[in-house]
């Protein structure tokens, strides 16, 4: 896999030669990437990575090849980078990566042929962001296994700044106006969301009030979810399938695509990802994620039985917060 010294290099190699005259290329990248100068500044000297959404975005605005930036023109390697996002208190570059990637997905939406496809084992958080309770408790579990007993803050201490709320709205309403899209559902992902806060809950991390919270959260997404695959289609209008898979996931893999661009991603750490921009990589796992449809049932604008079956289901599931039960096997629920 190229090193990132060397896409640093690469990169800044193709912007002076298609500026040869510029004294000042950090006005140049100011203007593409909308960061200011101290931003802008420390990944020209390399203190900072450039994402890959930025690369992406320098190369089409640029127009020049991303094979030739990452390397794989000649040599036929995968370059990945794992995007760690702070997701409480973010910091400003924190920040700038989320708006890169909306920004990303906006230029995507514009294309009529776009497409988003997941297969997840865990509800997408652009799907959790409307319910606060719910969009909190993933925030939780990631800060309570990336911090450590040392910096551990119980359930009631988490929030979200108003900056990144609102790129949270942001990013839900740029996924949900990608021409094409479609969810595949691990049939377990309800209950892995359970599992975690019964554990949480039991350990005093969440309080019953936060889960009768929670629970009134997971309620009203399983009510728009079901009508999201009655309707088959967004708020926006944008047709959207839903699909339930017969088999379960090790994690969560998604891409993105359209004429000019090709993404795909495979999740980590909870909330973050591993993404690629590499083409034979992004081939890969979209044909994985795709060839999980023939695992999986269609309940968008179909399969009724199926549809009523296993939203029924999560609603029992849901009700189980109620009692204090220990975490449910999945074979019993099945």
């Amino acid at each position: 896999m190229i090193e990132g010294e060397a896409i640093h290099g690469n990169l800044m190699n193709a912007i002076k030669q298609r500026f040869p005259n510029e004294k000042n290329i950090g006005n140049v990248l100011m203007d593409i990437l909308c960061l200011g100068k101290e931003s802008v500044y420390r990944r020209i000297r390399g203190e900072v990575p450039f994402t890959l959404f930025e690369v992406a975005t320098i190369a089409k605005t640029l127009d020049f090849s991303l094979d030739n930036i990452l390397g794989t023109a000649t040599n036929g390697n995968r370059p990945f980078q794992l995007v760690l996002t702070g997701h409480i208190n973010p910091s400003k570059q924190d920040l700038a990566v989320q708006k890169h990637y909306i920004n990303f997905m906006h230029l995507v939406g514009n294309d009529p042929n776009a497409e988003i496809g997941y297969a997840t084992n865990v509800i997408p958080m652009f799907f959790a962001y409307s319910y606060p309770y719910l969009s909190r408790l993933y925030a939780f579990k990631y800060a309570y296994q990336r911090d450590g007993v040392e910096l551990l803050k119980p359930y009631s201490q988490i929030h979200f700044s108003k900056e990144l709320t609102e790129l949270q709205k942001g990013h839900y309403e740029k996924a949900t106006r990608i021409k094409n899209s479609f969810y595949i559902f691990d049939n377990l992902i309800f209950l892995y969301a359970i599992n975690d806060i019964k554990y949480f809950s039991s350990i005093h991390m969440i309080e019953e009030e936060e889960v009768k919270g929670i629970k009134e959260d997971l309620f009203r997404l399983i009510d728009n979810l079901e009508e999201l695959a009655i309707k088959g289609h967004f708020e926006s209008g944008v047709p959207v399938n839903l699909y339930i898979s017969n088999i379960n996931f090790d994690t969560t893999y998604s891409y993105v695509c359209s004429q000019s661009y090709n993404l795909c991603m495979v999740n980590a750490f909870t909330l973050d990802c591993i993404s690629s921009l590499d083409m034979d990589t992004f081939t890969i796992i979209k044909r994985w994620v795709q060839s999980l449809k023939r695992c999986a049932t269609l309940i968008s604008e179909s399969g009724e039985v199926q549809r009523v079956t296993f939203f029924k289901k999560q609603r029992e599931l849901v009700n189980t917060l109620d009692a204090c039960t220990p975490n449910i096997d999945p074979l019993s629920f099945l």
